[in-house]
């Protein structure tokens, strides 16, 4: 694989994991003041779906054993952006 698809294709998973991260990073931070204040929503939530955010993440299904699935969504992130960075500045073909 060339040194410049490698570059285009680390560029391209390292902007949606960014994007993703940013979005998991802001859940996280909801569901947090959803378990310390008693309050689940924002204005961007509410402007975007009819519920806001608070209907979903006041669910039990947004935790996995007390831990906000959204968190473990921005560690997945951040994961993929290490791997691709590693692979775009990677000298050799072993990820590909």
């Amino acid at each position: 694989m060339s040194q410049f698809r490698r570059t285009v294709i680390a560029s391209a998973i390292i902007a949606v994991a960014l994007a993703g991260t940013g979005v998991g990073g802001y859940l996280t931070s909801l569901k947090v003041q959803d378990v310390v204040q008693g309050q689940a929503d924002s204005a961007v939530c509410k402007a975007l779906m009819k519920q806001g955010c608070g209907a979903a993440l006041q669910t039990e299904a947004s935790t996995i054993f007390g831990i906000p699935i959204s968190l473990i969504g921005v560690v997945a992130y951040l994961v993929m952006i290490g791997l691709s960075v590693v692979h775009m500045v990677g000298k050799s073909d072993r990820f590909a």
